[in-house]
């Protein structure tokens, strides 16, 4: 990184919503390099643990939520979008396509357990 200009990063995970954007531990509080800059972005509302839902599916209304926090994840002009987990990636996958230049970073893990 050249400069003092800083990487942005907006983090997109379902567990990130309104009420602990401020509170919630995430890798980025492991990173001690100041050339990135991190944000969590947040759901407009919290939902169910995926483990305590009665479904497996994902209904309408919350592929609504998810895609409003990445639309709020580009919104932010970040030069790097991280998701965590299938659905959050989905959605910001999507937005790709209509934000090219911005990278994104897709993390899955614990799949199928």
């Amino acid at each position: 990184m050249t400069g003092d200009k800083k990487v942005k990063v907006a983090v997109v995970a379902p567990f990130f919503d309104n009420t602990n954007t401020d509170t919630v531990v995430w890798l980025d509080h492991f990173v001690e390099d100041d050339a990135y800059e991190f944000h969590h972005v947040p759901r407009s509302k919290p939902m169910p643990k995926w483990h305590d839902r009665k479904s497996d599916l994902t209904v309408f209304p919350e592929w609504l939520v998810y895609m409003r926090q990445a639309v709020n994840a580009y919104r932010m002009r970040p030069n790097v979008v991280v998701s965590l987990f299938p659905q959050p990636a989905a959605a910001v996958g999507i937005l790709k396509r209509i934000f090219p230049r911005t990278r994104m970073i897709a993390w899955l893990f614990n799949v199928g357990t």
